[in-house]
């Protein structure tokens, strides 16, 4: 056996290779093992191999021929790698907030958490959680790293799900961004039948307006999304599927009837709850309203559904939605609307996918169920107001 240094792009590190890969690898003998405890603590060390600044670990404790001792800084300074376990131990942590609930969550010891903690802490160099009498609170630093980890360890499944796929069954997973409005009829319908014609397929659904679906789409975030009207983006396809028009939504106590249309002016009568800028709902009602002459006012802007329609509920206002993202409270008479009597005042959502990367046998699948499923929604009393373009 030989010890060889190898300088790679800003990466120092020292393997063991015996001499039998010589040959094959290229690689010529510089300096030859002074003692076997040389070679067995290479061959238990794992490489650390830092290129243009970020860390990317392998373990080669199984390999015949290469075992990688630590690596060393430009200053010769001793680091250890990150791994998955460590990884997989802090999203543990952050999701339950607490290194007991996290043990059990991994089937682990309580201390084998706090010392993959520690490993993970040591080797960025920040601590990524307060600890106190209320459990593990994510530090700056650790929201910030919590985005990033969520990601890789999903990249990692997903690869994972597509190499050994079940012959003859397609498998996989899809993320899937979806509007806030119209997102608990869709999922219900598609997770029916996802699991019927592809069970090996997992969904995850991220939930966001149209701006921050684009954003997702764009970075790789989610795959595929249903979006409101987005504006022509680059890299991004889009096909209609359904419109439907937006109706003006007060708390049950109002006079709003869904046979009576109400006009444009209406919307002058009362304050509006609505969300802020750059939402398109916010700048159609206004664009709109100035070109009738009609003056408007904002009660309170929110840019969660959930809260606007808390605030629609306690009478600080009235709201402008599809019927179908109150349809509970129109059922339960919490809330009352009427629609708009214009034209403009509806909405087209659409099917968009990213052009700039190719989507696996799971994603193309399940778009198709995507698209279907809203087909069978806007087809339901639930969504009797949309009407299906996509042919």
């Amino acid at each position: 056996m030989a010890i060889h240094w190898m300088r790679r792009r800003r990466a120092d590190f020292c393997c063991i290779v015996s001499p039998s890969c010589f040959n094959r690898t290229g690689i010529r003998p510089l300096k030859a093992a002074t003692s076997g405890s040389e070679v067995r603590a290479a061959n238990r060390a794992c490489v650390d191999l830092k290129i243009d600044g970020n860390l990317l670990s392998n373990d080669l404790n199984r390999s015949r021929h290469v075992g990688l001792a630590s690596s060393f800084t430009s200053a010769d300074t001793t680091r250890r790698s990150m791994d998955f376990r460590q990884i997989r131990t802090f999203l543990a942590v952050a999701d339950t907030r607490s290194t007991t609930r996290a043990a059990e969550l991994l089937h682990i010891v309580q201390s084998a958490v706090s010392r993959q903690l520690k490993l993970l802490e040591g080797e960025i160099g920040v601590p990524l959680f307060d600890r106190d009498r209320t459990g593990m609170q994510l530090t700056d630093a650790g929201r910030i790293f919590l985005e990033h980890a969520r990601r890789a360890l999903q990249e990692i499944n997903q690869a994972q799900s597509e190499i050994r796929p079940v012959p003859g069954q397609v498998a996989g997973a899809i993320c899937i961004g979806l509007l806030p409005s119209s997102c608990e009829i869709i999922v219900s319908e598609f997770l029916r039948l996802l699991h019927a014609h592809y069970p090996a397929v997992r969904a995850t659904f991220s939930v966001g307006y149209t701006d921050h679906l684009t954003r997702w789409l764009e970075t790789g975030e989610i795959d595929v999304a249903l979006l409101y009207q987005p504006d022509p983006t680059p890299g991004i396809d889009i096909k209609n599927l359904v419109i439907e028009p937006l109706s003006l939504v007060a708390s049950g106590a109002g006079d709003l009837r869904e046979d009576a249309p109400v006009p444009l002016r209406e919307l002058g009568r009362t304050p509006l709850i609505l969300p802020g800028y750059p939402h398109r709902l916010r700048l159609l009602v206004e664009r709109r309203c100035k070109a009738a002459g009609v003056t408007i006012a904002t009660a309170d802007e929110a840019n969660t559904m959930a809260v606007q329609k808390v605030l629609i509920a306690e009478g600080y206002g009235r709201g402008i939605m599809p019927r179908v993202a109150a349809r509970q409270e129109l059922t339960t008479g919490a809330f009352c609307a009427a629609p708009i009597d214009d034209p403009a005042f509806a909405r087209r959502i659409v099917l968009a996918r990213p052009t700039t990367r190719g989507a696996t046998p799971a994603v193309r699948n399940a778009t198709d169920l995507l698209v279907a499923s809203v087909r069978v929604c806007a087809a339901t009393d639930d969504w009797r107001e949309a009407t299906w373009i996509g042919d």
